[in-house]
């Protein structure tokens, strides 16, 4: 049926592509590991930032400033202790770097409060839609 939709070059497509699938499947392996092994700060620094904001008693009414000014340090520590970070935006490898990890983890805005909240499962009131009928 293929064959008359699209004629025969899809069976010498098919044909290539598993004679040299282990062409394509290596490096996409490689560059997973490469991606895994870069995260791995990154998980270590939120684990332990999370273990601290459950130990710090004023965690729940802290502001921005405060949670950043608490919990930088903790990055950067951690930042200390790995060789390697994510680099373009998590693509690649790059030597880990404790100003860059700290400007990687909170390009997001307002991350150290949704990193709170989430935490510490504080959530935010929504409003109540109105119902329709």
């Amino acid at each position: 049926m293929l064959d008359v939709v699209l004629g025969h070059w899809w069976r010498a497509a098919i044909g290539g592509f598993q004679d040299h699938f282990l062409w394509l499947i290596v490096p996409l392996l490689a560059w997973m590991a490469v991606m895994i092994i870069g995260n791995r700060v990154v998980k270590d620094a939120e684990k332990a930032m999370r273990s601290e904001l459950t130990r710090w008693s004023k965690a729940r009414r802290a502001g921005p400033n405060l949670l950043a000014d608490h919990l930088t340090p903790i990055i950067r520590q951690e930042a200390a202790r790995h060789r390697w970070m994510p680099a373009a935006n998590g693509l690649w490898l790059k030597r880990c770097d404790a100003d860059s990890l700290v400007a990687y983890m909170t390009r997001m805005p307002h991350y150290f409060i949704h990193f709170r909240d989430d935490a510490l499962g504080i959530r935010t009131r929504a409003r109540k839609g109105i119902r329709v009928r």
